[in-house]
């Protein structure tokens, strides 16, 4: 993401819906996976605005026909997952680091209809171990009253924020893609609940 794109995004956010950091932020010598949940419309900014490095998001093909949101995610190179083609896009994500890029993937597979957090796909942990990328868990609070599900406009002024933990290391404590996807989940609902 380019410098200037992440300040008008932190700026945005500060603005408009007082937005915080906490937790350790990634410090980045090799690419990560970025993970958590997707509670609403702001997420991508949210991210952009919280990662200080190059990344692509990994979305579902439906996006690129929401209303604004979709137009901005068309042209930041996402990597897409059409139906029927995951294993294509579990590939272009590996490539992805392997090629020194992080990657940002919201493990729910969908955008939350209600705030609460959905079931994890085991998606992240695949490309973890065909990667040997860390995962970077994210918790992000507050943006599914800021802009959520059937929200015609977002609620200015909401307090959001995102909370970075600590990395899950390809192979700790962690023995199959369950444990990994199990471990993670655990890690962003603590983020909630802080």
């Amino acid at each position: 993401m380019p410098f200037i794109s992440r300040k008008f995004c932190q700026l945005l956010l500060s603005v408009f819906f007082r937005f915080r950091i906490t937790g350790p932020l990634p410090t980045c010598d090799k690419p990560v996976i970025l993970a958590g949940n997707h509670s609403g419309f702001l997420d991508g900014l949210i991210i952009v605005a919280a990662f200080p490095h190059n990344f692509r998001f990994m979305i579902k093909e439906e996006v690129l026909s929401w209303p604004y949101v979709g137009k901005v995610v068309a042209r930041i190179n996402p990597v897409i997952v059409r139906e029927g083609r995951e294993i294509a896009a579990i590939r272009e994500a590996v490539k992805t680091l392997q090629r020194g890029e992080s990657l940002c993937i919201f493990p729910e597979g969908k955008l939350s209809r209600d705030g609460e957090l959905a079931d994890f796909k085991a998606g992240v942990a695949m490309i973890q171990k065909l990667s040997g990328a860390a995962i970077v868990p994210f918790t992000l609070k507050g943006s599914f009253e800021a802009w959520g599900w059937g929200q015609t406009q977002p609620q200015l002024f909401t307090p959001i924020s995102i909370c970075f933990a600590t990395p899950i290391l390809a192979g700790e404590n962690t023995s199959t893609s369950t444990s990994v996807t199990e471990l993670l989940k655990k890690s962003v609902k603590a983020g909630l609940s802080a």
